[in-house]
């Protein structure tokens, strides 16, 4: 199952480096307004990472409860479930803080303590006038890196998943070096989003069409490799 979902996830990063979720604003491209596009409703689109952010919290939200349902030794905790229970916990907690991000109201409270300073005349960014010509303050506008969101936290779970997975211990040494592999494909996930974030940071996308970085040809690599992999290394363990 979990191989699964790493697969389709990977599927996923691939069209939006594509550009199949260009008019979500999800192929690293600005979003196409509305008005524009003759289909309002998709102004109020969540970012991908909000996405991310939710499926991450919503996974360790249920399996926090349901990772201790398949014990078999009549309900006694065993070490695995505790292991299993605090990825879980840590799932949820991780996509609990980038669905904090992601949320409109909490990202305009970290403008406020500036906004709160400005002169009435001139709160939310207005254009300063002066007497003979309209002057556009660059001090009070906001930076164009704001138009773009940078959510560690979806990488930063699936790259702790990925170290945790490469050093969990198997019946069988091939087994093992399965998982190993699979959990160093997820943390190259991460580090490659991580390259994503830097490009997009240095240079945010300034047009409605798909800015297609490279890193995320390699990041959707890794998802699916791993996802692959891991499904092998299920299929190994039951022979």
């Amino acid at each position: 199952m979990i191989g699964g979902i790493f697969f389709n996830y990977g599927l996923i990063t691939l069209g939006r480096y594509l550009g199949v979720f260009a008019d979500f604003g999800w192929a690293w491209n600005l979003k196409p307004p509305g008005e524009m596009t003759g289909q309002k409703w998709k102004n109020r689109a969540p970012s991908a990472e909000f996405v991310e952010s939710f499926f991450i919290c919503l996974y360790g939200a249920t399996q926090s409860f349901m990772e201790h349902l398949g014990n078999e030794n009549g309900g006694i905790w065993s070490h695995k479930d505790l292991e299993h229970v605090s990825i879980a916990i840590m799932f949820f907690w991780a996509g609990l803080c980038g669905l904090l991000i992601e949320t409109p109201f909490i990202r305009r409270c970290f403008n406020r303590t500036v906004e709160a300073t400005f002169p009435t005349q001139t709160t939310n960014y207005e254009i300063l006038r002066s007497q003979s010509s309209t002057i556009i303050n660059p001090g009070v506008l906001p930076p164009p890196q704001q138009n773009f969101s940078f959510n560690p936290f979806p990488g930063l779970i699936i790259f702790m998943t990925g170290i945790m997975m490469s050093m969990h211990h198997q019946e069988s040494m091939l087994s093992t070096m399965i998982h190993k592999q699979w959990g160093y494909l997820l943390a190259a996930f991460a580090l490659f989003r991580l390259g994503t974030y830097f490009l997009m940071f240095l240079s945010p996308p300034k047009s409605y069409f798909p800015s297609r970085p490279v890193t995320e040809l390699l990041t959707s690599f890794c998802l699916i490799c791993g996802g692959i992999v891991f499904m092998v290394s299920l299929f190994i363990a039951l022979i």
